[in-house]
């Protein structure tokens, strides 16, 4: 889970996977509630974090790794500005 998120519900996801679902619905995927508020849970990312960092080495680093995976493939985009916004320059001819 990167980034537990609850929802109005009471559930609680990776915050990722739950905007990837919204974006198709605006329900709960268990419950089907709409959902109308989201929160990060910091608790349940130290909880999750704690376990891992018992746990050892290798489950840490697995754990890491598919977290800069995660975020790397879900980088918001920039929006380009919009030609209107952007200056053009005037060619002046002498007649």
């Amino acid at each position: 889970m990167v980034k537990a998120c609850t929802i109005n519900c009471s559930h609680t996801f990776c915050e990722i996977c739950l905007n990837t679902w919204l974006r198709e619905s605006n329900v709960c995927p268990l419950c089907r509630t709409s959902v109308q508020t989201k929160t990060l849970c910091l608790s349940m990312d130290n909880f999750i974090t704690n376990i891992n960092n018992l746990l050892g080495n290798a489950i840490k680093e697995h754990r890491e790794k598919i977290q800069q995976e995660k975020l790397t493939v879900n980088v918001p985009r920039v929006p380009q500005m919009a030609w209107r916004g952007r200056r053009r320059r005037v060619i002046r001819r002498n007649i």
